[in-house]
């Protein structure tokens, strides 16, 4: 255990190893600091921070600034949860905070450098197989669950930002580009909540400001809408549509008209 601050920056070089746990322990290395702001709240105070850089003209395939590894190496015990790299905070006295971030992650490019390929704060990369072990249950590249309280004024699992306009090609929120297969969906909702959206769309062509939905025109292999048969609503409202197998239906000023057929 190492406790308290060293206040000082020292350079290893090599690997340490901090041993083997005993059996029932919880922990191996604890890295404990303390420290106390200041009256104008300029003090930031970093528990643990890893810093590497590139230096020289050489190339560097990958560069890390910190990497957790928790690999189950039991011949035939069971782990019940294994973590990579776990983040923990907790409000625990009678302060309060501003922001609350568990995980933040940001980028800067402060030279004459260019990032070529993508610059990506959250990548969920496949999953490796290299003998004859499976993933039996759900895989999830992001999961989000149980994060509502009473008293917060917005609850949201996934929020995106307006983004930056200066691209050359799209912007968006969020996109997904799955391939076509057997169950397979671009955004798949079975939750019994609505969806609520403020936007114009466009399905198989691009949105227009002029009218809130839009979709492609008809083609010999596909038609541009459609609404299966069923009955008639009990109490229709204007502007309701629906079919049977009369025909086409639609409510108009309190009345309905059909069957168009």
């Amino acid at each position: 255990m190492i406790a308290g601050g060293l206040g000082m920056s020292k350079q290893i070089h090599q690997s340490w190893l901090a041993g083997t746990h005993a059996a029932g322990t919880v922990r191996n290395v604890v890295l404990n600091s303390t420290g106390a702001g200041d009256a104008g709240g300029t003090t930031s105070l970093r528990g643990l921070e890893a810093s590497v850089s590139i230096t020289g003209a050489n190339n560097v395939a990958t560069l890390y600034g910190s990497v957790g590894v928790a690999t189950n190496s039991l011949s035939s015990g069971t782990s019940g949860t294994q973590v990579g790299v776990w983040s923990y905070i907790a409000l625990s006295s009678g302060g309060s905070t501003g922001n609350f971030f568990n995980f933040y992650t940001g980028g800067a490019v402060n030279g004459a450098g260019n990032i070529t390929a993508a610059a990506v704060g959250l990548e969920i990369t496949p999953w490796l197989f290299a003998s004859t072990g499976d993933i039996t249950g759900e895989i999830h590249g992001v999961r989000v669950q149980n994060i509502g309280r009473v008293a917060a004024s917005n609850v949201y699992g996934l929020r995106v930002f307006d983004l930056s306009t200066s691209a050359t090609g799209l912007t968006a929120g969020l996109r997904m580009n799955l391939v076509a297969g057997v169950s397979k969906f671009n955004i798949y909702l079975d939750g019994t909540a609505p969806s609520y959206s403020l936007s114009e769309w466009g399905i198989g062509i691009l949105p227009s400001a002029s009218t809130n939905l839009i979709v492609a025109a008809s083609t010999t292999a596909k038609s541009s809408m459609r609404i299966p048969h069923g009955v008639a609503p009990s109490a229709p409202v204007n502007g309701d549509v629906w079919t049977t197998t009369a025909g086409l239906f639609v409510r108009i000023n309190g009345a309905t008209v059909g069957p168009l057929t």
